[in-house]
């Protein structure tokens, strides 16, 4: 019987590279005491294509040695990576699509912008910090251009309204926290209190009211505030180059719709951070969506 000749296996392919720039340098354009990053503008603007604003973006960011003042801490700050925020910005996002519905059935695909995006203001007064390229000398251009629109809607008393990260202004913005607080807020379950009759209570010998009542009204309300979801924001950390205290970078976090504040610049000389966005496969970030 002939022998079966070995069976060789293919070699695997070599997975093909996903060219994106996941690092940059931002600043601001003009000084201030604030700077805000919008990390789906930054990777937008630097890779010349859509980064949806409804992402997990998961990116850190790290102060430069030679500029940082010695006295003058910066502190990071993001949108709370919660349940409470993810489902307020879903509700925002439902909303939105519900509004458009109608006139988006009578629009062809070919009429509808080629790069819309549903887009929610940060709710934060601080100034947008730029991307920047250098020349051979060293030399940095910002990278301003582009079109960022928010979102927006018509209510049904003919207002143009926004969505945002902010609280609700009459007529003109809809807080997403506030409008889903009118939808989340918890009710006690049961809604007892203590000496509740039992069933059979004359009928089955040791019940007692004390062990009932804690069966039924100690756990009975949330562990939690159940009308308020509290602030957005959480700080992620504070940097530094004083002696004992220093630290130059906060490390990969979570930044829902790509938002960090970064507070404490001291003018133009501090503004230069560098921001690192780790590598995904979302166009070649890992930046889960926020729509599931």
């Amino acid at each position: 019987m002939a022998k079966r000749s070995p069976t060789t296996k293919k070699a695997s392919k070599p997975k093909k590279r996903y060219p994106v720039q996941r690092h940059a340098t931002v600043r601001l354009a003009s000084p201030a005491a604030d700077g805000l990053i919008h990390g789906n503008r930054v990777l937008s603007r630097l890779n010349k294509r859509l980064y949806r604003q409804g992402r997990f973006y998961q990116m850190k960011i790290d102060i430069d040695l030679t500029v940082a003042d010695t006295g003058n801490p910066i502190e990071v700050f993001a949108l709370r990576d919660t349940w409470g925020n993810h489902q307020a910005y879903m509700m925002g996002f439902d909303v939105y699509q519900q509004s458009v519905a109608n006139e988006k059935s009578r629009l062809s695909k070919d009429q509808v912008a080629r790069w819309q995006d549903f887009t929610v203001e940060s709710g934060s007064s601080a100034a947008e910090m730029l991307p920047g390229v250098y020349d051979a000398s060293g030399a940095i251009t910002l990278l301003s251009a582009g079109e960022f629109l928010d979102t927006q809607v018509e209510d049904v008393a003919g207002n143009t309204m926004q969505f945002t990260w902010g609280a609700d202004v009459a007529g003109s913005k809809y807080g997403l926290i506030a409008q889903y607080e009118k939808k989340a807020n918890q009710d006690n379950d049961p809604s007892t209190v203590a000496g509740a009759s039992i069933p059979y209570d004359t009928q089955l010998e040791d019940i007692s009211d004390v062990e009932s009542d804690q069966l039924q009204n100690r756990g009975n309300a949330p562990p939690y505030d159940s009308n308020l979801f509290g602030d957005r924001w959480v700080k992620v950390a504070t940097l530094s180059r004083v002696a004992g205290q220093q630290r130059l970078s906060t490390g990969f976090f979570t930044a829902p719709c790509g938002f960090a504040i970064v507070s404490g610049l001291n003018g133009l000389a501090q503004s230069p951070i560098s921001i690192e966005f780790k590598a995904g496969d979302y166009k070649g970030v890992q930046a889960p969506s926020m729509m599931e």
